[in-house]
């Protein structure tokens, strides 16, 4: 467990200086070892950190080894989803990568490290590319530490497709549609579940839209009500009914072509009290600022990300792979929980990170420490 988290401290470290040295040699050194330190505890890790190491990662780099050419390779059988099926029926790009990898350096750990550090590289210059004020890198790059680290050990395709989908957030801020398909047709190489961010675009287009008018209730008085705050009632009733009839839903993952993950959606939804319980704090903290957040349209769009991901939570109710496809909506807290926090009261800005960070380490340690989670703590070296 301790590993972990000094870690997080180098990294964050690393990351906190390089935004203040003057020289840009320094700051890109500061930045390369800030991305390499967490890279190299994932790629040092044994095949038992991490579920989907065993499940297929190691398989299929294992399956590259033995093949003589990639489209040998492609034929090859494999496990998928609890199916024997080719090596073909994951993502090419993340076999390709594999298969490369193997070929080249014959190292399952480079593979991990390697898997780790293009993770971490979108994340980063996703970040930087915002060029948001008051949005700390080392406060982005922690928040992604303590909620997903762990969690990027285990589910490694989708947090390929996911942080290259977080890179192109400026295409969703600046609703440019076609920059953004390709950033998503990328993303899908990887894991085809990234034809989800079709509808992170949507959501942030609504808002962006909504801002604009207002429902004027008498032409002879002032009374209105922004167009935008009825689009977030909507928008998070809709999104509870959704949850409520996901069940549902099986025959529109076949539409989207995602008929293999219908698994994600299958069980008996209930109720979840810790989903609940684990989520509201960070909420609540949040909305200590709310006040700013109805300011501009990035923030309502985290804060609405923030609550949509404390409804979406309740598909852990289903099965721990449900979980998985609300992560698309959690990833974003990595911009959102410095976006929402930022404030011109400097001292009020202060205790909400502050209350964050406390909160983000309680997470982290009863998530992937007392539960258990994606199977990461006690970390053992390979």
């Amino acid at each position: 467990m301790t590993i972990y988290l000094i870690i997080f401290a180098i990294s964050v470290i690393l990351f906190f200086f390089s935004e203040k040295v003057k020289v840009s040699f320094f700051e890109r050194i500061l930045v390369l070892l800030g991305l390499i330190a967490p890279s190299l505890l994932a790629g040092m890790r044994s095949l038992y950190v991490g579920t989907d190491v065993l499940t297929y990662v190691y398989p299929l780099f294992h399956i590259a080894e033995s093949s003589s050419s990639y489209l040998q390779y492609l034929n090859m059988p494999a496990l998928n989803g609890g199916i024997l099926q080719t090596v073909s029926s994951y993502e090419y790009g993340y076999t390709f990568l594999t298969y490369v990898v193997a070929k080249l350096t014959g190292s399952f750990q480079f593979l991990q490290f390697f898997i780790e550090f293009f993770i971490l590289s979108f994340i980063y210059l996703g970040i930087r590319r915002l060029k948001i004020d008051n949005m700390p890198i080392w406060f982005c790059m922690l928040t992604y530490y303590l909620l997903f680290f762990n969690n990027s050990l285990n589910m490694v395709r989708q947090w390929m497709a996911m942080s290259i989908l977080l890179y192109g957030f400026k295409y969703i801020k600046e609703q440019k549609l076609t920059k953004f398909i390709i950033t998503i047709l990328f993303a899908y190489l990887f894991h085809s579940t990234a034809i989800i961010g079709l509808l992170l675009y949507l959501l942030y287009w609504i808002i962006k839209v909504s801002s604009k008018r207002s429902l004027v209730f008498n032409s002879y008085s002032d009374n209105s009500l922004s167009v935008t705050a009825v689009s977030f009632i909507l928008l998070v009733f809709f999104s509870c009914a959704v949850i409520l009839l996901i069940n549902r839903l099986y025959p529109l993952l076949g539409t989207l072509g995602l008929s293999k993950y219908s698994y994600y959606l299958s069980g008996d939804f209930s109720f979840s009290i810790n989903q609940f319980i684990l989520k509201v704090p960070i909420l609540l903290i949040i909305s200590l600022n709310i006040n700013e957040i109805f300011k501009k349209d990035s923030k309502i769009y985290f804060y609405l990300i923030l609550v949509l991901d404390v409804i979406a939570s309740q598909l852990a109710s289903l099965s721990d792979y449900s979980i998985r496809m609300s992560i698309y909506l959690a990833m974003f807290n990595i911009y959102g929980y410095a976006i929402l926090s930022e404030s011109n009261n400097r001292v009020k800005m202060f205790v909400i990170r502050f209350l964050i960070i406390i909160y983000l380490l309680i997470y982290w340690y009863y998530t992937y420490c007392v539960k258990g989670n994606d199977q990461t703590v006690p970390y053992v070296f390979f």
